[in-house]
């Protein structure tokens, strides 16, 4: 509920988490929170997560492949900055190869 409280003040949301992007913490929060506050959201959650590569013992590459804060800042600024959304922001750009030429714009103020 706390989350959901601060999507609905801010309407936007980032998630952080050391684990990898499929089936972590995070990727369940941003469900919850596109299930239960989707009409709040500005801007589509975005997911900060360690790398999808098996982590390295190596604390050179450990430190490469897990979150940093530049990563966030990177992030937050990115969800906060952009004044429209289109589907093909999400990988979806195959869909343009098929015909489907008409984006869809979700409008951030």
């Amino acid at each position: 509920e706390a989350i959901l409280r601060a999507v609905k003040k801010t309407n936007r949301m980032v998630t952080v988490d050391e684990s990898w992007p499929f089936g972590s913490v995070a990727s369940e929060v941003s469900a919850q929170v596109m299930e239960k506050a989707f009409d709040y959201l500005d801007a589509p959650v975005m997911r900060v997560n360690a790398e999808d590569v098996p982590l390295a013992y190596a604390e050179s590459l450990e430190r490469i492949s897990l979150p940093s804060s530049d990563k966030i800042v990177e992030m937050v600024k990115l969800v906060c900055a952009r004044t429209e959304w289109s589907v093909f922001d999400f990988g979806l750009g195959s869909a343009r190869n098929r015909g489907l030429t008409n984006e869809l714009i979700f409008d951030v103020p």
